[in-house]
């Protein structure tokens, strides 16, 4: 859905795409549609084929489009009514310029996020169908996330990630809805994340609250009774007091936009106690990321004793640098050197049992590690490849991504600038000396199977042993929940065995 359109109760606005639409040559296009009679009118059409975003007013008139085309190039395009032309705004250059919300009085807020230096977003309120001038309410690191008020109609703050936490950051405004935000932060998120969903009316309000700690409570607050009541909360048998806190980490290496979460055990906090040994952990397909709230993982890892370093937006560096239309070498070349070079810094930080050190990683974050694992081999203790890239030609030509326009844009948008260099850990694996448990659902169509194929073969060459859970019925991710708690089983019995108290005394 692209708007609920706040002055009509009978029709929404939507984005339909058609499979392999894109192979067509065909544009992404907005339709009105009909909640009651299902009926649908196409009242928009993208000029430019690629990832469409519609913007509309509260009447329902769909007037900015921003465009992510093939080639990974932004653009922004405005219209004075539904009637006329587009015409494409160009942005300043530094800055990417989206449209964030039209407002009830026919001006427009726009997001402008610097595309170089330090990642900073800024919410800029100015007329529509121009990029000059007007009035900065409030600018965040990173992506920007507006708070509206219970109407949708005005900005009252930008969710922001500071001191280790979420909080909102709020804007100058005289709305009432303004204090009842405060107060709800103050009295039920002091050191969580504050979230909220409205009726449509505006009456009322879904808060969720969210934290490092607690994976979701959530409660309904009445606008009018000044009333909130508790509805129900996530995972209510894991109590958040038992949790181990989660603490933003520049690391010194990294890109001026990165940033790492490193989770002690709990029992840590306590005097005297000994140092952890570490687990890090990469996620990576398409700029997957690693957040400050609550995950089961880290929790998990850090409920045996284990210390776990999260890396949030470990490659940006390298996206930045992706249009780039010559050759360059394989990006996790560097990526792999900086993580070495951050993972040094922190053994000498105290924090952690430097000589027990453990790497995990997901799909492209798995290549990333097997990479550092082979520049380094003595660094880490054991790896894990779960659903892992190990091999970037193979992957790009068996991966069900290459079947359409857009999943081959994506894979050349976060996969670019390695052209004719590429490498592979494959052809590095006789360099691996750690203990190696490899992951992988046999129906995977994200990374096939394949892949792992590859690697098994590679280490066989070579004599290497290894651990391996395959799962005949799951894919990108275990999804059952009984394969979900062997894999549980798998990871932290390989975890203990290698960087547990067992192995504490290895050489």
């Amino acid at each position: 859905m692209i708007d609920p359109i706040a002055d009509n109760d009978a029709d929404v606005l939507v984005l339909l795409e058609h499979y392999r639409s894109r192979d067509r040559g065909e544009a992404l296009s907005a339709y009105r549609l009909n909640v009651d009679a299902g009926s649908r009118v196409r009242v928009a059409t993208a000029p430019i084929k690629g990832k469409a975003t519609f913007a509309a007013d509260t009447s329902g008139r769909v007037l900015s489009v921003s465009v992510l085309d093939n080639e990974g190039r932004h653009h922004l395009y405005w219209r004075r009514d539904e009637a006329s032309d587009w015409s494409e705004l160009q942005a300043p250059a530094g800055l990417r310029v989206e449209v964030e919300r039209i407002l009830p009085d026919g001006s427009v807020l726009y997001a402008q996020t610097q595309t170089s230096g330090p990642a900073q977003s800024c919410l800029v309120r100015r007329a529509g169908g121009t990029l000059l001038g007007g009035a900065v309410l409030g600018c965040t690191r990173g992506s920007l996330n507006v708070v509206y008020s219970f109407d949708r109609r005005e900005p009252i703050a930008l969710r922001v990630y500071e001191n280790e936490r979420a909080r909102l950051q709020y804007l100058e405004s005289a709305h009432p809805d303004r204090a009842i935000l405060q107060m709800l932060e103050r009295d039920l998120a002091k050191d969580s994340a504050l979230y909220l969903d409205y009726t449509r009316d505006g009456a009322k309000a879904m808060v969720k609250v969210m934290s490092d700690r607690d994976a979701g409570t959530y409660y309904l607050f009445d606008r009018a009774r000044n009333q909130v009541q508790h509805l129900l909360s996530s995972r209510d048998k894991i109590d958040p007091a038992a949790m181990s806190p989660r603490r933003s980490l520049k690391l010194p290496a990294a890109a001026a936009s990165d940033t790492a979460y490193l989770t002690l055990p709990i029992a840590n906090n306590k005097p005297g106690a000994s140092k952890p040994p570490l687990i890090v952990k990469l996620k990576g397909l398409y700029g997957a990321t690693a957040g400050w709230t609550w995950n089961a993982d880290t929790q998990a890892l850090a409920s045996r004793g284990y210390a776990v370093l999260d890396i949030d937006n470990y490659d940006s560096e390298a996206r930045r640098n992706q249009t780039q239309q010559t050759p360059q070498p394989d990006p996790a070349i560097g990526l792999a050197g900086t993580l070495i070079d951050n993972l040094e810094w922190l053994r000498k930080q105290g924090q952690i049992d430097g000589d027990r050190i453990c790497i995990h990683g997901e799909a492209y974050g798995a290549y990333l590690a097997l990479t550092a694992a082979t520049q380094k081999p003595s660094l880490f203790r054991c790896i894990v490849d779960e659903g892992g890239i190990v091999d970037i030609e193979s992957w790009r030509k068996d991966s069900f991504l290459s079947e359409t326009a857009y999943g081959r844009s994506l894979i050349a948008l976060y996969m670019s600038g390695i052209g004719s260099t590429l490498s592979s850990p494959v052809d590095a694996v006789a360099k691996l000396t750690a203990p190696l448990l490899l992951i992988h659902g046999r129906l995977d169509a994200t990374v096939p199977f394949g892949q792992a194929k590859q690697l098994m073969k590679a280490l066989d060459r070579h004599d290497i042993a290894y651990e391996k859970y395959i799962e005949d019925n799951e894919a990108h991710g275990f999804y059952q929940q009984a394969h979900r708690t062997q894999r549980y089983e798998r990871l932290l019995a390989f975890f203990d065995r290698h960087l547990g108290r067992a192995a504490a005394k290895a050489p």
